[in-house]
This record gives structure tokens, sequence and C-alpha cells, in this order.
């Protein structure tokens, strides 16, 4: 099938925030269980740690989400200290891993910011699930006072936001349940997806117009681009559905800039057989920013200190939810451990880009999670 050219305007979803805030937070009990032991423990002054393990997405989202919740319960109980100071000071002084379960070890490194006590844990994936343990450590020489464990399911998020990727065919329908697209990523052969020309959904690189070829390192495809270099992301749809694509570039949402779940955040609207070019930033109805290659500090992501997927692309494309489909059981996100790399994408120059919102209601699984790493040449590094 031949794509067309989609029209001039691109759709932009605007009912996926709403599906996903209607739909329950499978973190909600985990979290009020926690806020509930830390009253006790009668904490003055605390914050979090991301949670170790090799899932280094994950531990920053649910570190994140329970310093959000801590400062949502303190009701003046309790103040939270700003969980990147913490990050930066337990990085200075090389507490990572086992460290971080050590009350002697963590308390010299936190030492300016007068804490007296880090939540702490660890995420391990245990086949289709990710069991969480947390800690709350009490500084500056303990005690350890055990947290509420969370078993948190995969599903489509962590796999897109984790770099993991998969395609369905189109035979087995393109709203597939969540547990046959865990055994479709985990037991696909190596070529990534994105490099299949037979895969029913596209997802290329370009730069001036002509597509950047990857090249496959293992079970990923990764492409190279120059440091002050502008590319675009082209997205196609070959199956016979229209499709909501939550493209994601360093960890964001080219809609808005944002850090959140691929199946709750806005998405651009393919067409059955039709193709979109997105050529940067998509900032409001009318203005965007190009992709640009820049150093770690000037990209987007870098400058909020999201650096854990720097150089990472992925396009998850779900088909419009049926009329009968329920709701998600909950929000997930993982990832992968933490890659610190010395580029990622910033913003170039500025251009009219108009857009539309329309209602399109996502399936809860997506039929294909496709994804890109790009790199700096190390001749334009030098040069």
């Amino acid at each position: 099938m031949c794509p067309r050219r989609a029209c001039w305007f691109v759709l932009l979803l605007s009912a996926g925030a709403v599906r996903a805030a209607e739909r329950p937070d499978a973190l909600r009990p985990w979290l009020d269980g926690v806020l509930a032991e830390v009253a006790q423990a009668g904490c003055a002054s605390l914050g979090t740690a991301e949670l170790a393990g090799g899932s280094g997405v994950t531990g920053r989202y649910l570190a994140a989400r329970l310093e959000s919740a801590l400062r949502d319960g303190a009701a003046g109980r309790w103040q939270v200290n700003d969980g990147a100071a913490i990050a930066t000071a337990l990085r200075k002084a090389g507490v990572s891993g086992d460290k971080l379960a050590e009350p002697r070890s963590v308390a010299p490194a936190l030492a300016d910011l007068r804490l007296d006590a880090l939540l702490v844990g660890t995420v391990r994936r245990d086949d289709d699930k990710l069991r969480v343990d947390t800690r709350l450590l009490r500084l500056p020489d303990g005690p350890t006072v055990g947290l509420p464990t969370l078993d948190l399911p995969l599903d489509g998020d962590l796999l897109a936001l984790g770099g993991e990727s998969y395609a369905v065919d189109e035979q087995r329908g393109v709203r597939p349940v969540c547990h046959y697209v865990l055994r479709l990523a985990r037991d696909r052969d190596d070529r990534p997806p994105v490099m299949d020309p037979a895969c029913l959904f596209r997802l290329e690189l370009l730069v001036d117009g002509r597509p950047r070829q990857p090249e496959q390192r293992g079970r990923e495809a990764v492409a190279k681009l120059g440091l002050g270099q502008t590319y675009s992301l082209r997205i196609t749809n070959n199956s016979h559905e229209r499709m909501g694509v939550a493209l994601f570039v360093d960890g964001l949402n080219t809609v808005g800039q944002k850090r959140e779940l691929p199946s709750a955040g806005l998405k651009w609207i393919v067409g059955p057989g039709h193709t979109v070019e997105v050529k940067g930033w998509q900032l409001g109805l009318e203005l965007r920013r190009a992709f640009t290659v820049v150093g770690a500090g000037e990209s987007v992501a870098g400058q909020r200190g999201l650096t854990d997927q720097l150089g990472l692309i992925t396009a998850s494309f779900y088909a419009e939810a049926q009329p009968a489909a329920g709701g998600g059981d909950g929000a997930q996100v993982g990832g992968e451990e933490r890659r610190e790399l010395p580029f990622g994408t910033g913003e170039g120059g500025s251009e009219r880009s108009d857009v539309r919102e329309v209602e399109f209601k996502a399936a809860e699984v997506p039929a294909a999670v496709l994804g890109i790493r790009y790199e700096v040449e190390l001749a334009t590094v030098g040069g």
C-alpha cells in the first residue's frame, strides 16, 4: 500500500488525558500506604531517592510519584526536599545501588540538605510484573522502616518508555491484549520492527527530507546524527484503521514536551494509509520548534534533569477503542538502566504549525511500539 500524504493540518488527540483520568490509579493504594507509615514515623524533613534496580526510568518515575504524594499529603506535618537536589548530591558522593540502604553512606552525602529521613527502594522485574520494595531510612544512623510493597503489571507504556519494541500482524487485530504484546516483545526475533519492511507501521528519522537509515545493534535500531543537525520524524500507518501515535523524543512527548505516559498523552492522528511528518516540538496549536541535536545540558530533557532517556525516539501506535472497551488498570511506566549521554534534542528555529484537536479514544494497548536510538557521530563531536 502506498501511503498518502496527510492534509495541511495534523490532528491531535484530546481524549487520551481524559481517559487516563477516568481509569483508576494502580499506584494510589500503595502511595496511601507509604504516607500512613511516614506519618507514623514522625519525620520532619524527608525526601526520595531514585529506586534502584535494572529499570532506571521506572525508578525515577516512581520516586517522582512518591515525592508528589508526600507533598500533597504533608499538611504541615513534614517538609519535602527536592528530588533533583537529592539525586545530584548522591551522585556527586558516589552513593548508589546497595549503598542507598546504608544510613552511614547516605547521611554524609545529604548533610547539607538537613534531612532526617530518606525513602529508598528497589525495582526488579518478575516475569510480567515489577516488584517494588521501599523503605524509610532514618538519618543519620537508622533505623530502617519497612514500607508497603508494590506489584506493578507491565504494559505498553513500560515497553514504550523503556525502548522495547514490537508490532502486531493486522491479521491478529490492531487492538491486542496486554499479555500478547508482552510475549511478542519478549519472543520476537532480533530484527527491530522499525527495520522490518513488512511492518504495518513505520517510524523514520529524516535529515533534509531524506531518511537516515538506522543500523542494527543487537535488538535495537541506531541512527547517526551530527551535533547541531536538525531532523524530523515521519510516521506511517499502513493499517486499515485510524491510529493515534504517541511520539516521544528523549522521554518527552513531542506535543507539549511533557514527561508522561504514552497512553495518556496527546497523540498525532494518522489516517489509514497516511503519513505524517513531525518537524519539531509542537507547542500549542500554532507553533513548533525544530528538533535539533545539542549537548545534553542544552537539550529540553537535560535542562529538566531528565537524562535517562536521552537519545531515544519511540512511537506508540494506538487504534481507536471499540465502544464496549473498558478502561485500563492504572498508570505504569518503566525503562532500562540509566544511560548518561553527552547529547540530546533541543529547540531549533520556530515556525508556524497549525494543528487542531479532535476527540479520539485510544485502545488500551498499542498495536505497535517502534523505537530508534540516535547518537552523535564521533567525527562530528570532535570537529
